[in-house]
């Protein structure tokens, strides 16, 4: 979590995926500035955030400490990759995958939904093979060289 594009929090891994709070909090409340437990015992001494939110963003992968800052700097965007990513998307669980980036020397890292890494992989030509992964799932591939980086949703049937 970062305020002013300071860190002031961080968790090192992530106790649900999201797809699991349904099961937790069927009713699907989900709040910002104030717990989903508000109603329990956990939550007795959890006040409302008095204030405003602005800048408020949900990323569909985990930010590094870099983009964080270039965000606080420039909150329209991120830098992105000027050429597009190509690879088969679906890809069947356990088999490899060709990817054909748009620059030599770039790499590539490997992230499940709940935003934990699972690989890095240097690249050094424009055609990488990607080992196959063994488990069913969305996954993000994040691109990086230079200063420029880009994320893309990989699903795996």
């Amino acid at each position: 979590v970062y305020l002013n594009g300071q860190q002031t929090a961080s968790a090192a891994s992530i106790v649900y995926e999201p797809w699991q709070l349904t099961g937790i909090a069927p009713d699907l409340r989900n709040y910002i500035g104030r717990t989903q437990w508000w109603d329990s015992s956990v939550a007795a001494d959890n006040i409302d955030f008095q204030g405003a939110v602005d800048d408020f963003m949900i990323y569909d992968i985990a930010l590094t400490a870099e983009e964080i800052i270039q965000l606080q700097e420039n909150p329209n965007h991120l830098n992105e990759v000027t050429a597009n990513l190509q690879f088969e998307n679906p890809v069947r669980v356990n088999q490899s995958l060709t990817i054909y980036l748009p620059e030599e020397n770039s790499t590539l890292q490997l992230y499940t939904s709940g935003g934990k890494l699972m690989a890095t992989y240097e690249a050094p030509t424009t055609i990488f093979e990607l080992p196959g992964i063994n488990l069913q799932g969305v996954y993000f591939l994040k691109l990086m060289h230079a200063t420029q980086t880009a994320s893309y949703k990989l699903l795996v049937i």
